[in-house]
């Protein structure tokens, strides 16, 4: 599948019976599919459909392709003199102006943001820009100026190389009976991961990948547990429902396969708990992030900055923060199993030194280039880009 679902582009040829487009408009597309007739879709829950998909996600081709069917009711016109890198951020933004719908926001309210990447951030500079009772006036002036609020502060890992929130629970007694209770199991190497079970995650190519460094260096086994800390996802889902529950049969199977009375191989553990979470980043050996497709993760980005075992992170070249950490973590391609295998055994064997050259530079990295800079780095590059030819739609007669 060819990536890409937030994006917008130029109709160039239309189905049969499409009135309400012609060729050469401008349009923002809805990358969700849905069957309209389960159980989620009749009440009115599209977004939970049990059949969902997506455009550049599940089983047809994104915005990276040179031109890209979508379904007709899935486009929609937009003003001729929105500027065009401006038209892939109507999607998301249509998503943070429903949430604030949803909970009847008031112009003059107050609102937690929870989670302080791309679209947390887009939710707050709506919330704080966007009158609500003018949105398609108000909205489009946001995109076509690009006039963001600086007022927005990000909670986590905000303006200014401050990390403040984060680091301070990180110190708290919570976290710390957390860290009391890891040092009672683990053995003397830890492989973390804190995902939730989102498909996008690629949790089970990461149970092979180390299922493979386990066959390929039996020395290993007994040394190592790999502790998968998860968050249930869209449950709802009837696609996420079956990616959990293959994640546990994996799990399961390794386990069998290569476990023995006193030692598992994985330690699998499906909750919420943020200082559980944070205990385990500060604790890993290595810390393996390989998302199929990612915006930022940040993630990532937090076990650079609180690891303090002199932890390595196995990263996907596909994350939005491989960019910025790329000299300082082990790159892998999502997809190669038998290369993410190699690489967590580089991260447990590597030598002292350039194991902290790696980690110091990683936590630098984080300090130094904030989730407040990456954001303002993102609008500079779509000011910079100045006018470009649209991306090429085709918008087919039946809806899905």
């Amino acid at each position: 599948i060819v990536p890409g679902h937030e994006f917008c582009g130029e109709v160039v040829a239309l189905g049969s019976g499409v009135g309400h487009l012609k060729t050469g408009d401008f349009v923002a597309v809805d990358p969700s599919l849905f069957d309209g007739t389960c159980r989620q879709c009749r009440a009115g829950h599209f977004n939970l459909c049990e059949n969902w998909n997506a455009i550049g996600v599940g089983s047809a081709n994104g915005a990276c392709a040179e031109f890209v069917a979508v379904p007709a009711a899935n486009a929609f016109r937009l003003p001729a003199d929105l500027p065009r890198p401006w038209g892939a951020l109507v999607e998301p933004l249509s998503c943070a102006v429903h949430g604030l719908d949803m909970i009847d926001a008031q112009v003059a309210g107050n609102y937690l943001i929870y989670g302080a990447g791309t679209m947390g951030l887009l939710l707050g500079q709506v919330a704080l820009k966007v009158r609500l009772d003018d949105l398609d006036g108000d909205l489009f002036q946001l995109l076509k100026t690009g006039k963001w609020s600086d007022e927005f502060y990000s909670p986590v890992i905000n303006e200014g190389g401050h990390h403040g929130s984060i680091v301070r629970l990180a110190s708290s007694r919570g976290v710390n009976r957390q860290e009391e209770d890891i040092a009672s199991w683990r053995p003397p190497h830890l492989i973390a991961r804190i995902d939730r079970t989102d498909p996008s995650k690629n949790i089970v190519r990461g149970f092979i990948s180390y299922e493979k460094m386990l066959r390929y260096h039996p020395e290993l086994r007994g040394q190592v547990q790999f502790w998968a800390f998860l968050q249930p996802s869209r449950q709802d889902v009837a696609a996420y429902v079956r990616y959990l529950r293959q994640i546990k049969q994996t799990a399961a199977r390794i386990n069998i396969e290569l476990g023995t009375p006193d030692w598992q191989p994985i330690r699998l553990e499906v909750g919420e708990s943020e200082r559980k979470a944070i205990a385990a980043l500060k604790n890993f050996d290595v810390l393996l992030v390989n998302p199929v497709y990612d915006g930022l993760n940040l993630v990532a980005k937090e076990g650079a900055l609180l690891n303090q075992k002199g932890g390595l992170i196995v990263l996907s070249e596909n994350a939005g923060a491989h960019e910025e950490l790329r000299e300082h973590v082990l790159s892998v391609n999502p997809f190669d199993v038998e290369a993410t295998a190699a690489a967590l055994y580089e991260g447990l064997t590597i030598g002292a030194e350039d194991r902290k050259r790696m980690n110091d530079g990683a936590r630098n990295v984080v300090r130094t280039n904030d989730i407040a800079r990456w954001i303002s780095n993102q609008v500079q590059d779509l000011r910079e880009l100045g006018p470009v030819s649209p991306q090429p739609v085709s918008t087919a007669g039946a809806t899905r």
